[in-house]
């Protein structure tokens, strides 16, 4: 998928989401037992001690001041795995802050059986909001490697995490994000 099309399926997405709530979706996986997700944002600084880098479309890393990531919102949509934010009624979706710290977290209901789910993710470093967002010199969140045998094929839009028997944890590093044009 190219980046324009990655641009225009995470604001269509996270627009619609942010409409939507937190209710549970009915193409949810189902399980007897349900379970939270805690997704969470945990940026590290370069070594200058005021900035923290990122990558771009090309690969380079461009440092942003941490001062302007600071206060930031963040965009977090989930759906159930393989189906791209654009094509699935959200299961999740919420916002939250980049803290002094440069972390934030969020915490869903407990409506997740065991399986894999997709996240969504972007960092308005602009101060866009949906459906505006990735703006350019936003950060969104995704993950093409390959999937485990028997899951679906990445969505190119998000990243995979997966429920299995308890609370699922997803943590996104400065390596999981990428700028996008500026």
């Amino acid at each position: 998928m190219n980046i324009q099309n990655l641009c225009v399926v995470l604001s269509l997405s996270l627009a619609a989401a942010a409409c939507g709530g937190n209710s549970p979706s009915s193409a949810t996986p189902t399980d007897s037992a349900q379970h939270a997700v805690t997704a969470s944002v945990q940026l590290t600084l370069d070594a200058d001690g005021q900035n923290v880098s990122f990558p771009t479309q090309n690969g380079a890393l461009v440092p942003i001041a941490s001062k302007d990531l600071i206060g930031k919102s963040v965009f977090w949509v989930t759906t159930p795995g393989g189906e791209p934010v654009s094509n699935a009624e959200p299961i999740d979706s919420m916002i939250s802050k980049i803290g002094p710290d440069l972390t934030t977290s969020i915490t869903t209901p407990a409506h997740y059986g065991n399986g894999p789910f997709e996240a969504a993710c972007v960092i308005a470093v602009t101060g866009a909001v949906p459906p505006a967002i990735p703006a350019p010199g936003d950060l969104a969140a995704f993950d093409n490697s390959t999937p485990p045998a028997g899951d679906p094929p990445p969505t190119g839009v998000s990243v995979r995490f997966h429920v299995t028997d308890s609370d699922a944890k997803l943590v996104l590093t400065n390596s999981s994000f990428i700028r996008f044009g500026k």
